[in-house]
């Protein structure tokens, strides 16, 4: 018997960047079934909008919604390749601080790493038809996904294809977007 019961999901590309580069972090949040998915809203938190480091991380955790089922996050690993050597390590240390509120809100995480995506690319993506490609910009049901944004979908692509075992993912949108106040 299939899964029917619907989920809310929340899918993030963190920066927790503010000192370091002023970070962007890009989220989703979608409903699912085991028939199909909606976004239902998306956003890109922007570190220049903030004044301090743990204002920019709070509007994280205003994300993380108790009526949420599950988060999903892009994890950070430091690769030998990458110099960052007196580096603030912002980024992992807001995953820990948006882990921590998420098992106080008793919402599971599952953590990815930027590869678990890297096959999705943003031609996979259009030739699939979850993306359309218009002059240079990407768009998803109508609206303009920048990077982050486009990450964030990723890995709640490759979250959607795990959970519900669906083999490749293909547009399959069976819900009706729901209006949220200020969605962009």
């Amino acid at each position: 018997m299939k899964n029917t019961k619907t989920k809310l999901v929340l899918s993030l590309d963190p920066s927790g960047n503010f000192k370091d580069g002023k970070g962007k972090t890009g989220l989703v949040v979608a409903r699912t079934s085991d028939t199909g998915y909606a976004i239902l809203y998306k956003d890109t938190i922007d570190a220049k909008d903030f004044d301090t480091r743990l204002e920019f991380w709070a509007a994280h955790l205003d994300a993380m919604d108790q009526e949420l089922d599950v988060i999903v996050i892009e994890d950070f690993m430091l690769y030998p390749h990458i110099k960052q050597g007196f580096s603030y390590m912002e980024t992992p240390r807001l995953l820990g601080v948006m882990e921590m509120h998420a098992h106080m809100l008793d919402i599971p995480v599952v953590f990815q790493r930027a590869v678990d995506v890297s096959g999705l690319k943003e031609e996979v993506l259009v030739n699939r038809g979850i993306l359309e490609k218009r002059k240079g910009r990407y768009w998803h049901n109508k609206k303009i996904y920048k990077d982050h944004e486009r990450s964030a979908l990723k890995h709640f692509l490759r979250w959607y294809e795990k959970e519900y075992k669906n083999g490749f993912i293909y547009k399959t949108i069976k819900f009706e977007a729901l209006s949220i106040p200020g969605s962009s």
